[in-house]
């Protein structure tokens, strides 16, 4: 793994003669907090696709499938990810097209009128399917002061003041090379070659130094429900974790893990395979530079709803009470650094793993310090953020045939679901 600052651009790589593929990825620094109306990033995502003054939309698709290869791009809270895998002898074509989407997309006013719909109809997609959401729920409640609550693919209204000129200005100002990460994984040679090429593929424009601020969002302990007439109830159950560098990440990763991240985790045991309430129950972690969430999710059945919160209050003071012993840490570290391992097993994984190491350290970690720190973690550190995670602070939100509940305060939810 290597960095090179290529006048003020981080360029960062990984090659190894294990890859017939190369993976390159452009990670820009705008997010949630740089955006005024909303979903000016998640749109401009979109619109990078639709065509440079080198490429028609259709010409861009054509010329990936011709390599063989695929493209896409994915826009988180903090950050916006453009990527494209291509095999190794089409890298430098690769580096150029991405390079110009990124770069030189058009921008043009027809075009940005008939994505509009396109991007409406993403959020109907959403709205149709309460298992997505109800994280979308969530994340609008449990973060309501702060424009990290809002969604990333922005709202009819704030679409509607998305035009030609205000999203080049948009771009123009957050696109500068002092926010952006050139990520490059894959086989040797082609990866060394393409380091050459980076002044050609990204010049150096006149440019400003930006300061962007991470959010820091306050949580906003509520209880959210809409009564639908749906077949199950699906819900998310919410807490606040740590940020991405924050040390306790691994024991928050294990918690998750243990209480529902495979299928011989708490939950999956007890809501699915004991009592048969459901098919799809499982816990995750989301880390940002400023904060982080531990998220119970599941959707089960609609009798068994708040008989399911009491299971997950019963597991949730297990933990506390009892803990885990070192057979199931040692369990789970092995789970976690198997999955990690496994999951660098393509240039694009590598790609992405090396630019949000970046984005968030400024620095490339060895893959043997992560291991080593996952190792570390000790009974003690997973009792110590167990003890943190109170369900009096959580964020519940829940879709189905039950009461509405708008912005209630979690503890008058807690008071009537058996301990």
């Amino acid at each position: 793994m290597q960095h090179i600052d290529c006048d003020g651009l981080s360029v960062v790589t990984h090659s190894s003669d294990h890859f017939q593929s190369v993976s390159i990825g452009v990670l820009v620094r705008v997010g949630l907090a740089q955006e005024s109306m909303g979903g000016e990033a998640h749109f401009l995502e979109h619109m990078c696709f639709k065509g440079t003054p080198n490429y028609t939309a259709k010409a861009i698709v054509e010329l990936v499938d011709n390599m063989g290869g695929y493209i896409n791009a994915m826009t988180d809270r903090e950050y916006t990810l453009y990527y494209i895998t291509v095999p190794a002898d089409c890298a430098e074509t690769a580096l150029g097209l991405i390079s110009d989407l990124v770069l030189n997309s058009n921008l043009n006013q027809s075009d940005i009128d008939k994505e509009r719909q396109v991007v409406l109809e993403e959020i109907n997609m959403i709205n149709d399917s309460p298992e997505d959401l109800v994280h979308e729920l969530w994340y609008s409640n449990y973060w309501a002061n702060s424009s990290f609550s809002n969604s990333i693919l922005g709202t009819p209204n704030s679409l509607a003041q998305i035009n030609s000129d205000n999203l080049r200005d948009f771009r123009n100002y957050y696109w500068q090379r002092s926010q952006m990460i050139v990520s490059i994984a894959g086989a040797s040679a082609s990866v060394n070659a393409l380091l050459d090429m980076i002044p050609i593929y990204f010049p150096t424009p006149a440019t400003s130094t930006l300061i962007l601020d991470s959010l820091t969002p306050d949580i906003n302990p509520v209880c959210t429900t809409i009564h639908k007439q749906t077949e199950q109830t699906h819900f998310c159950l919410g807490l606040q974790a740590c940020a991405y560098t924050d040390p306790n990440r691994y024991a928050f990763s294990m918690i998750s893990t243990i209480l529902g991240g495979t299928m011989s985790s708490r939950l999956f045991q007890e809501i699915r395979e004991k009592r048969g309430w459901a098919y799809s129950i499982y816990s995750a972690c989301s880390f940002y530079e400023a904060t982080g969430s531990l998220v119970i999710a599941g959707g089960v059945s609609n009798d068994q709803y708040t008989p399911t919160l009491s299971v997950i209050r019963s597991l949730f003071s297990d933990l506390n009470t009892t803990g885990i012993d070192s057979n199931e840490l040692t369990k789970v570290k092995r789970y976690i650094k198997g999955s990690f391992a496994i999951n660098l097993e393509t240039s694009t994984s590598w790609m992405m793993f090396l630019a949000k190491s970046w984005f968030y350290y400024r620095e490339l970690r060895p893959v043997t310090t992560i291991l080593d720190k996952i190792d570390a973690v000790s009974l003690t550190d997973i009792q110590h953020v167990m003890a943190s995670m109170d369900l009096a602070q959580a964020g519940l939100t829940a879709i189905g045939p039950v009461d509405t509940h708008e912005q209630t305060p979690i503890e008058s939810v807690w008071a009537t679901v058996a301990h």
